[in-house]
C-alpha cells in the first residue's frame, strides 16, 4: 500500500504524525480482513483488537510517499498477529504489530480460529 502523506498528517516538527501511522497500519490490516470476511464462511467471526505496538525507527516527513507492507501474519489458536513495516525513500522507518482476537459475535468471548478460516487467511498471504 503506497500512501502520499498530506500536510495535515504532520506534527509541529514536520514529521508524519504517529496518529496517521496508526491509521495507515489499520488500513493495511483491514484490507486483508475485508477479503477474509467477504463471504458467508466468516459470518460468525469478528476480530477485536487486543494490542498494538509501534516502533518508530527513523523520522518520516511530508513530501515523500510511504509504503506499508503486511510483513508477517501469524494465525494462532484464537488470535491473529499482524506485523507491518513502513518505508520511506527505501528506509525502514516504522514497524508495528497488532494482535487481534477472534470473538464469537453473540457471547463476545474469544473462540478458536476454525480450520476453514485459517486456510482462507493463509491463502491470502504471500508465499514465504
Amino acid at each position: 500500500m503506497v500512501i502520499s502523506p498530506r500536510f495535515y498528517e504532520t506534527d509541529a516538527q514536520g514529521h508524519i504524525s504517529n496518529v496517521s501511522i496508526v491509521g495507515w497500519f489499520e488500513a493495511a490490516r483491514t484490507s486483508l480482513l475485508t477479503r477474509v470476511l467477504a463471504d458467508d464462511v466468516s459470518s460468525q467471526v469478528q476480530w477485536m483488537l487486543a494490542n498494538v505496538n509501534i516502533d518508530y525507527l527513523a523520522e518520516t516527513y511530508f513530501g515523500s510517499d510511504v509504503t506499508i507492507v503486511l510483513d508477517k501474519v501469524t494465525v494462532g489458536n484464537t488470535s491473529l498477529i499482524m506485523d507491518c513495516v513502513m518505508t520511506q525513500e527505501g528506509r525502514e522507518c516504522v514497524r508495528g504489530r497488532a494482535v487481534l482476537v477472534n470473538i464469537d459475535p453473540n457471547s463476545r468471548k474469544k473462540q478458536p480460529v476454525s480450520d476453514e478460516l485459517r486456510r482462507k487467511i493463509q491463502g491470502l498471504l504471500p508465499e514465504a
